[in-house]
């Protein structure tokens, strides 16, 4: 059995329907510009940006890069890009490719024609702030610079991340180096120290030391009673403990029968601290 193909034609009420519809979305289109706002580097990477924008006088919104869409001919638009993103400074505003069109972060124009506009943005910087503490005025050497003097401040400009290798004497004034503090957490107790610059760093180095001494009541524990520091050898009481660098230190007791032992506390330490602590076991019950 052979079978024959029926090709269907449109009537012609549904075909003027068509041409109709296709000619007034045309018509629409051609009193409408197209605006694309992108960002450089990021859009490569799918990396939105906020642009804050006002369309045709209306209340300023925040649209994310790549961003795409029809406006009437002539709309007033003003595109408003951040100081910064991602540690990379503003350039430029670019228009439909590398081109300057303006170096201010905020642009205002009339949508005459369909054009894409880039907020270009440069190299990645990175701040590295020195201190220390409590002396001032210290020389560190620097892997790559002269020697500075704290307090100081390192500026890294580079698209790949940096190691920075500082070394701060081992005494100043006769104090000892104490501790490294990066972003005000203990980092390092060695004098030199690698900073991988991926963002902006406050680094410390702390100077000095200082004592721990115990006493423990009553008296009718004190034979047996013990305390020690981070996990060293057990003391008896009214030992003092010089020389210790800056820093925190965990104080323990030992258990003595028929008492109930202290709970252990941790003591700070800055430089000159003297501190006298007291371990109190109480009878159990």
């Amino acid at each position: 059995m052979k079978y024959r193909a029926v090709r269907f034609v449109p009537t012609t009420p549904v075909v003027f329907a068509i041409l109709l519809a296709a000619t007034a979305f045309a018509d629409e289109r051609a009193f409408e510009k197209k605006i694309e706002i992108s960002a450089f580097p990021f859009s490569f990477d799918n990396i939105p940006v906020p642009i804050t924008a006002s369309f045709d006088g209306a209340a300023p919104v925040v649209v994310n890069t790549v961003y795409e869409e029809f406006y009437d001919d002539g709309t007033p638009i003003v595109l408003t890009a951040p100081e910064t993103f991602e540690h990379r400074p503003f350039v430029a505003w670019w228009k439909d490719g590398p081109t300057v069109y303006s170096e201010e972060r905020t642009i205002s124009f009339n949508l005459d024609q369909s054009a894409t506009y880039i907020a270009a943005y440069g190299t990645p910087t990175y701040t590295l702030n020195v201190t220390s503490s409590p002396e001032v005025g210290i020389t560190f050497l620097n892997e790559d610079i002269l020697e500075m003097q704290t307090p100081y401040e390192r500026v890294f400009e580079t698209e790949d991340i940096y190691e920075a290798i500082i070394n701060a004497p081992v005494t100043f004034n006769g104090k000892p180096f104490a501790r490294w503090m990066l972003n005000g957490k203990e980092e390092s107790k060695l004098h030199v120290i690698n900073v991988m610059m991926d963002d902006d760093y406050d680094l410390e180095a702390q100077y000095g030391s200082g004592s721990i001494t115990c006493k423990i009541q009553p008296k009718e524990a004190r034979r047996k009673a013990r305390w020690r520091i981070d996990g060293g050898e057990w003391m008896k009481r009214g030992v003092t403990v010089e020389d210790l660098l800056v820093g925190k230190y965990r104080i323990e007791w030992k258990p003595v029968a028929g008492f109930k032992t202290p709970n252990p506390r941790n003591v700070p330490i800055e430089d000159g601290d003297a501190h006298t602590i007291r371990g109190r076991y109480f009878p159990e019950e």
